[in-house]
């Protein structure tokens, strides 16, 4: 009975251990499970308000958008890109836009091309600027226009800083072709309306302006234009265009020359608006040689891009009857100018030769007879005597000596004393019982004791006759 007793203690209390510890797991269970359910929350909640922090921060951020319309034309014909930046507060410098600027393509801004611009967004009101390029391709092909680089300033909505930031606009491509219709117009024209113009205005030549010199004529008269030979007729032409490009237009100079008129061009004036332009040049003929003549009629094809044909404007010409002797023709006034300008060349290679043949022998006589003539005075002996003595050769120096005494024999007696005194101090120096000694003095007495050219020149004068004895002595009378 113990035994059995004891058996179910030990039985219950087993039970309760089992019991127990059931009970603590599932607590510690249930104390986790709230722990976990309440973490759970805090998570969610902070990556759901960092999301809303990063969308309002995106929300707020500098919007940049483009739009271009059309986005295909034909050369000549312009689009729009119309630019549009928005901040959330305000810009306090404007906003630096990129260069569009590239090959066979007009960017042009107008006079209201940026202006400012409010809208409202999500409760709140944006403001910004929009800008308009005018786009006008110049050549077939398609212009790649973006991602083009802006550079925005404005007020942090957050922190009110004044900050800025870099932005992009969308890639926009324009594509210009040429209409089927005109694939063969050379050069290509097109627009909504082309027009020509002219008038013509003739200056009398020897007239007073008081009198009448400058006169207006009727294009649209059928009669002829009478002139006079040396009389001026200006032809003004004025091109204008509506729906393309003034860049497009050509030069009707080549089509307006003229038989017997002289013609100057002047430089071309082009005015430019936003819907087209004009394109003035200005003719001018002169009357060369009387007789008939006439200007030529002006015609330019173009594209009508409202009828999407090839439609052709035209000039008619003008008939001119010219009286007068005149001037040469053209041709005849360039044959007349070369040959004058010949004539003088011609008359220098004649002098040349004249030179050649007569006066190159005359001179070369002449440079002979003054060689002699040195020669004579003994010019070049002396010249020999100068150089030995500066050499300080004795043997030279005797040498020229001698030649000069055979050419020039009317020396003065007081210089041949000098020079044979001062050589044959030289030479009782160099040989005899001065040998040895210093003969700088001597050969100084030498150069200074001989004579210059001037004097040879006088020694040899008719009216100097040599001394009858030199070697006597001046007597003196008592």
């Amino acid at each position: 009975m113990m035994r059995t007793l004891y058996r179910c203690l030990r039985r219950s209390h087993l039970g309760a251990a089992v019991l127990c510890g059931a009970m603590f797991c599932a607590t510690v269970s249930a104390v986790y499970a709230q722990e976990q359910a309440q973490t759970q929350p805090l998570s969610e909640n902070s990556a759901a308000q960092q999301s809303d922090e990063s969308a309002d921060a995106g929300a707020l951020a500098p919007k940049v958008t483009s739009e271009l319309m059309p986005d295909e034309v034909a050369p000549g014909q312009s689009a729009r890109l119309r630019v549009t930046v928005l901040v959330p507060t305000y810009m306090p410098r404007p906003v630096e836009f990129a260069d569009l600027d590239q090959a066979n393509l007009r960017v042009r801004l107008g006079e209201r091309a940026t202006t400012p611009l409010s809208r409202r967004m999500d409760g709140r009101t944006w403001s910004g600027v929009t800008r308009t390029y005018q786009l006008t391709p110049l050549a077939p092909g398609q212009y790649n226009l973006g991602p083009a680089k802006l550079t925005i300033t404005f007020q942090h909505p957050d922190s009110g800083e004044i900050v800025s930031e870099a932005a992009e606009t969308d890639v926009q491509t324009l594509t210009a072709t040429v209409p089927p219709a005109a694939a063969g117009l050379s050069p290509y024209i097109a627009g909504r309306s082309l027009s020509l113009s002219q008038t013509f205005t003739t200056t009398r030549a020897g007239a007073e302006e008081s009198e009448g010199a400058v006169e207006q004529i009727d294009a649209s008269s059928e009669g002829t234009v009478e002139l006079a030979v040396g009389d001026s007729l200006k032809r003004d032409i004025t091109l204008a265009i509506e729906g393309g490009s003034v860049l497009l237009l050509p030069s009707l100079n080549e089509q307006a020359s003229a038989a017997g008129m002289e013609v100057y061009t002047a430089s071309p004036k082009v005015s430019e608006h936003e819907a087209g332009g004009e394109r003035s040049e200005s003719v001018t003929y002169i009357a060369q040689q009387s007789g008939h003549a006439s200007l030529p009629s002006l015609s330019l094809r173009w594209y009508d891009t409202q009828s999407e044909k090839v439609a052709t404007v035209q000039l008619e010409g003008l008939a001119l009857s010219i009286k007068g002797g005149g001037f040469p023709a053209v041709g005849q006034r360039s044959d007349f100018a070369c040959w004058w300008l010949l004539m003088p060349l011609l008359g220098l290679l004649l002098l040349l030769w004249a030179c050649r043949r007569w006066l190159l022998p005359l001179w070369q006589q002449r440079q002979q007879k003054l060689a002699q003539q040195q020669e004579a005075l003994g010019v070049g002996a002396l010249a020999d005597l100068h150089k030995a003595a500066k050499a300080r050769h004795y043997a030279a120096s005797l040498t020229a000596w001698q030649h000069l005494q055979q050419c020039v024999p009317v020396l003065s007696a007081h210089r041949r004393a000098a020079v044979i005194e001062a050589l044959a101090g030289i030479g009782q120096q160099r040989y005899g019982t001065g040998a040895g000694t210093e003969t700088s003095a001597l050969w100084q007495t030498l150069e200074q004791a001989l004579p210059s050219a001037g004097d040879l020149r006088a020694s040899a004068e008719p009216g100097v006759l040599p001394e009858l004895n030199p070697h006597a002595r001046p007597q003196t009378v008592a």
